[in-house]
C-alpha cells in the first residue's frame, strides 16, 4: 500500500514538473535582450522573425495592437517588436537585410499578466 502511494506521488510530482517546464517554454517571450543579441547585421526579415518567434507585434497590454512597420516604395524599412521585457527595433537596407538594430526598455509600465494570458 505504501509503495503504491509513493509511486502515485512520484508520478504526480513528475507530471507537475513536466507541465511547469512546458508551460514556461511555451509562454516565454522571445522579445527580450537575449533575442535582440541573436539578431545580426545582414540577416533577412524571415531570419529575424524566426528568432523573435513571429512577425512584428505587441505583447504588452499598455497600448492597442497596431502595425509598427515603416514602408518605402513597397519595401519594409523598419519593424518593431514590443514585449514585456523591452522594445526591439530592426532597420532594413534596400535589399531587405538588417542594417541596424536597437533594444530599449519599455517607455511605460506593462500591465501584469493575468492567469488567462498564459492560455493565449
Amino acid at each position: 500500500m505504501k509503495v503504491r502511494l509513493a509511486f502515485a506521488s512520484a508520478i504526480i510530482a513528475l507530471l507537475i514538473g513536466v507541465a511547469a517546464v512546458w508551460f514556461y517554454e511555451v509562454n516565454r517571450s522571445r522579445i527580450s535582450f537575449e533575442g535582440y543579441q541573436k539578431i545580426q547585421e545582414g540577416m533577412t526579415q524571415q531570419e529575424v522573425e524566426a528568432i523573435l518567434d513571429g512577425p512584428p507585434r505587441w505583447e504588452v497590454e499598455a497600448k492597442d495592437l497596431r502595425d509598427e512597420l515603416i514602408f518605402h516604395e513597397d519595401r519594409k524599412l523598419a519593424s518593431e517588436w514590443w514585449g514585456r521585457n523591452g522594445l526591439i527595433t530592426v532597420l532594413y537596407d534596400a535589399n531587405g537585410r538588417v542594417s541596424k538594430k536597437f533594444f530599449e526598455d519599455l517607455p511605460f509600465e506593462a500591465k501584469p499578466r493575468s492567469f488567462w494570458d498564459w492560455f493565449r
